[in-house]
């Protein structure tokens, strides 16, 4: 079994010695629990979400956040709803992030968070939403991690979604 990316594969940023996971939890730390960071980062593999198809600009982070967490919701790979189970497989880095991504909900609405899935329907493309409104009293699961690496369309064949 092959270690995790995030952790065998170490770089030089700024002259310092950084791991993956490192950059992850920093980013995590600069955003202010801005749990939709976590989906603007690719793991180049199928159980990672998808490299964002334009650079993130501050003028336009808090769209293409949005965006980012839509996008990987949408993802197969990130989170099924298995009505035979009554169970929702997401993905374990939301798992594994749970309590941030509950104060993020709490934060932005000012009012406790009710459920992880309350979260999710919050940060979920439209048709995912509905979706997930169909699975309200499920379980949420991890899902099986797909290490296989993404193979994603080109910029030219992105979708062209509004949010």
């Amino acid at each position: 079994d092959q270690p995790p990316l995030e952790t065998a594969i170490g770089f030089r940023l700024d002259g310092k010695p950084v791991r993956l996971v490192n950059l992850k939890n920093q980013l995590l730390a600069e955003s202010e629990g801005d749990v939709r960071v976590l989906f603007a980062l690719s793991g180049a593999a199928r159980g990672t979400p998808a490299l964002h198809f334009e650079p993130y600009r501050p003028t336009l982070l808090e769209r293409q956040l949005r965006q980012a967490a839509a996008n990987a919701l949408d993802n197969p790979y990130l989170l099924q709803i298995e009505h035979e189970q009554r169970c929702i497989r997401v993905w374990q880095e939301v798992l594994s992030h749970r309590a941030e991504f509950m104060t993020f909900w709490q934060q932005r609405r000012r009012t406790r968070a009710p459920s992880l899935l309350s979260v999710l329907l919050d940060l979920a493309s439209p048709m995912q939403r509905r979706a997930l409104n169909g699975a309200i009293g499920y379980e949420i699961r991890p899902i099986a991690f797909d290490r296989r690496l993404n193979r994603w369309p080109s910029p030219s064949a992105a979708p062209n979604r509004t949010p």
